[in-house]
């Protein structure tokens, strides 16, 4: 029972990773479910619903149809709505009861491709794995279906004589492995992809402003980001001041043969039932932003290198590098660290292998960690611990620990990380998360009496929701993380690659403002 979470929340689940992963790529997600999994979504996971739409439903899965199947009911269901609305793919997950029964989803989706000429895909999801397995699976069937393809108009939209709807087509273009190209664009920049941005890690509205600004700064160019346009996040700004969309003039087109329509218009057209909308389905499938991200996706494999910036792209970059030959850098560019995380790109596009600048962290600081001092310990994914682990040791010469919570990464034997070095942790639930913090300063577990000389200097960054879960006299530095406890402490979250983040981190640690931590009460 020691993965058994008694005092603290657990993550998003996989249902929700999916779907946050492909809230704004136009298509339509269809969850397999009674009605609760589509509930704990929108309720908790999902800010982007205050302002924005998007296609995802849920399938009323009920008693009568999980013992006996039926199902040409879910398949009728999902047909007759991709007819309506157009979606650019059909996505399908499931909750535990049709994992259980043994649904054969792969098979479901290959009849209603067929029925409808849209992509349709299962993600393999059963409520059991958290957001970032998820969301790790759902972007690696986007990177299976569409990274390579080139998705142009293939002519303006065309207007049917009934003025029923309109119904852009388009055209799929060959899959092209670009590995062996180092130049693939003639400009001399380095193209990049940012992988595994979701709300979920990354909901300061600020967030991909900062990021597109420090790449920019570095002569880096963006190809596609996978998958989350900020002013889809909810904050009250005015969206005319945002940062304008990367240009679509890729220079792609020499390369371009003749190929088959990528989206399909949907079987039924002229003759569709008069109350489809007109237009298809406004503010989906047919609005700009939706068509230009997943456009942008198609282009990826354009890329040199793949930005890993969390776990949750992790599925999608492995497959890149094996097809595409396209290497990622794994972490975020945070404050002090940018130096370093540049050069690992750099390396990256020179010598077409993945580079993790910050999970071995001695390098991070111009004279390394002052052992001497207190350490650190950062709690939460991974990718994004690991990247303001470095910030804070770079910028304060404080060792650090990341504990990293999230399943996507890890790996055999037990314990191990593929984001984490030798300082760090991956516990599998709350016992063990804090039997290591007692490790680190010297507790005997259950001993609370026996502590570090100076064991109250020691900083924990993370989720306010995890002070029941560390030992006796940690400060709980507070660091919300929307995966993990939801909304209570949204206004609080800051945008990861500021300087603000790192300024309040060292005011904690240099004293001066040491109410920002919390002591806690003697737990056994």
């Amino acid at each position: 029972m020691r993965q058994v979470f008694r005092k603290i929340p657990v993550y998003t689940g996989d249902v929700s990773g999916v779907c946050s992963a492909l809230f704004e790529l136009g298509g339509m997600v269809v969850m397999h479910d009674p009605s609760g999994c589509n509930s704990t979504y929108n309720t908790h996971d999902e800010i982007r619903w205050y302002d924005h739409d998007s296609l995802i439903f849920l399938s009323g899965l009920n008693d009568t149809d999980a013992m006996l199947g039926n199902d040409e009911k879910l398949i009728r269901d999902i047909t007759e709505a991709a007819r309506i609305y157009s979606p650019s793919f059909i996505a399908i997950a499931n909750s535990p009861i049709p994992y259980i029964v043994g649904m054969d989803f792969d098979a479901i989706t290959r009849i209603i491709e067929k029925e409808t000429g849209i992509p349709s895909f299962y993600i393999s999801t059963n409520g059991m794995h958290d957001y970032t397995r998820g969301a790790g699976l759902a972007f690696l069937q986007i990177a299976k279906r569409f990274a390579g393809v080139f998705a142009e108009p293939e002519s303006e939209i065309v207007q049917r004589n009934n003025n029923e709807r309109e119904i852009k087509k388009y055209k799929e273009k060959d899959r092209k492995d670009f590995s062996d190209d180092k130049n693939r664009t003639g400009s001399g920049k380095i193209r990049v992809n940012l992988l595994g941005m979701t709300p979920l890690d990354f909901y300061a509205p600020s967030t991909e402003q900062s990021l597109r600004k420090k790449l920019a700064s570095a002569g880096i160019e963006i190809v596609s980001n996978w998958a989350m346009d900020q002013d889809m996040v909810s904050d009250g700004r005015d969206s005319s001041s945002s940062i304008s969309p990367i240009s679509t003039d890729r220079n792609l087109t020499e390369d371009r043969t003749e190929a088959e329509e990528l989206v399909h218009a949907p079987k039924g057209g002229a003759e569709s039932s008069a109350d489809t909308p007109e237009n298809g389905f406004s503010g989906h499938s047919n609005d700009n932003r939706y068509n230009q991200q997943l456009s942008d996706i198609c282009r990826s494999a354009s890329a040199d290198v793949n930005l890993l910036l969390s776990s949750t792209g992790l599925p999608a970059a492995e497959y890149m590098k094996e097809r595409f030959g396209i290497p990622f850098v794994a972490g975020i560019p945070a404050c002090g660290t940018e130096e370093l995380y540049f050069e690992a790109v750099r390396t990256a596009a020179e010598t077409g292998e993945n580079q993790f600048p910050f999970r071995e962290r001695k390098a991070a600081a111009a004279d390394g960690p002052d052992e001497k001092k207190l350490p650190v310990c950062l709690i939460g994914e991974p990718v994004v611990m690991t990247s303001l682990a470095a910030s804070v040791q770079t910028l304060t010469g404080v060792p650090t620990h990341v504990f990293g919570m999230t399943e996507e990464g890890r790996g055999e034997p037990a314990g191990s990380c593929l984001f984490l070095g030798g300082n760090d942790f991956a516990p599998a639930g709350e016992e063990e998360l804090n039997a290591q913090l007692r490790n680190i300063t010297g507790q005997n577990e259950g001993d609370a009496s026996v502590l570090h000389a100076a064991e109250s200097e020691i900083g924990v960054i993370a989720d306010p929701c995890y002070e029941d879960a560390v030992p006796q006299g940690y400060k709980i530095i507070r660091l919300p993380h929307l995966a993990f406890s939801g909304r209570i402490f949204l206004r609080e979250i800051p945008d990861l690659m500021d300087e603000s983040v790192v300024s309040r981190l060292q005011s904690f640690l240099s004293g001066r403002d040491r109410d920002n931590g919390e002591k806690n009460p003697a737990r056994n």
